[in-house]
């Protein structure tokens, strides 16, 4: 009978590599209807956690792992898992909870310890966040997304040539990251190196089209350069990129507004509203729009988007 479970679990597994999960469930779930070691019993469960975790099935991912810890308590991946389930279920108490103890039971996993500083980050204990990090980097001291981290953070207060030591190791380590990019780029910005922080937010779009921010960041170099087309040219882009983004329509329109291409720039301004009625608070005390406060299309743009700001409230 044993064997019979064994070839099930062959099955599940050629199922899964072939794409095909839902077979792949099924057989794992006949292989568990016989007789086997406890071993083989925890490896199907988890096999249909992990599948049901890919899923997005949080309820039926969590059953499996935690009937593992009914026949065994000392498999670190089972609490990685668990603790990856939480966190997409916001119960990020719960899973710092399980991630540390992925961690005792395996000092050098590297992943529980990322995981749980992005959930420290997320509950604003950046003193923990910070001393994972660096325990991180004791065991993988090119541990590229780590490195950005601790750059971002380190812009963040301010001190810019400790960012940019950390943002140039993780660049170094890994060139086709996107947000390393992005963040060298925010930094050499602060520096006063423009032409250099530009390259740098190209490179970003470049590695990640709809990555909105790269084209923002970028508009405002151009707008702060006085090259009003060219910050309309990046943001054209980002837009075809990244449609869904309110803030480069804003930013646009802010463009326009000032070329006075006017209707072209009410035009991007229904469409950042559509998105997000919200901005009609900013747009009414913005400089920028000064030309249009007169236009009876503007004016009706602003009076339907603070109606659906009251009626959202």
């Amino acid at each position: 009978m044993e064997t019979k479970r064994k070839n099930y679990m062959t099955l599940a597994e050629r199922f899964y590599h072939e794409g095909d999960q839902n077979r792949a469930v099924s057989m794992f779930k006949k292989a568990l209807s016989f007789p086997g070691t406890v071993e083989d019993e925890c490896l199907i469960l988890f096999n249909l956690g992990a599948i049901y975790l890919e899923q997005g099935k949080l309820d039926e991912a969590r059953d499996f792992n935690q009937r593992i810890l009914s026949l065994d308590t000392s498999t670190r991946d089972v609490y990685y898992q668990l603790g990856v389930i939480c966190e997409e279920e916001g119960k990020l108490d719960e899973s710092a909870e399980y991630y540390t103890k992925a961690i005792k039971l395996d000092p050098d996993d590297i992943d529980s310890r990322y995981n749980l500083a992005l959930v420290y980050e997320k509950l604003g204990n950046q003193e923990d966040t910070e001393k994972l990090y660096h325990e991180i980097l004791e065991l993988d001291p090119n541990h590229f997304y780590t490195l950005n981290n601790l750059g971002a953070m380190e812009e963040a207060r301010g001190r810019y040539e400790l960012a940019r030591a950390y943002l140039d190791k993780s660049i170094t380590e890994n060139p086709g990251f996107y947000l390393s990019r992005f963040n060298m780029g925010v930094v050499l910005k602060a520096l006063g190196e423009l032409d250099k922080a530009v390259e740098e937010y190209i490179s970003a779009k470049d590695l990640k089209a709809d990555f909105g921010n790269a084209y923002l960041n970028i508009s405002a170099i151009r707008i702060e350069q006085d090259r009003l087309d060219e910050a309309v040219e990046v943001l054209s882009e980002g837009i075809r990129n990244s449609p869904s983004a309110h803030d480069l329509y804003y930013n646009r329109a802010c463009c326009l507004s000032k070329l006075g291409r006017e209707e072209e720039a009410i035009l991007d301004l229904e469409s950042a509203l559509k998105l997000n009625p919200y901005l009609a608070v900013w747009v009414r005390r913005d400089n920028d729009f000064e030309t249009l406060r007169e236009n009876p299309i503007f004016k009706d743009l602003l009076d339907k988007a603070m109606e659906a700001i009251q009626k959202g409230r």
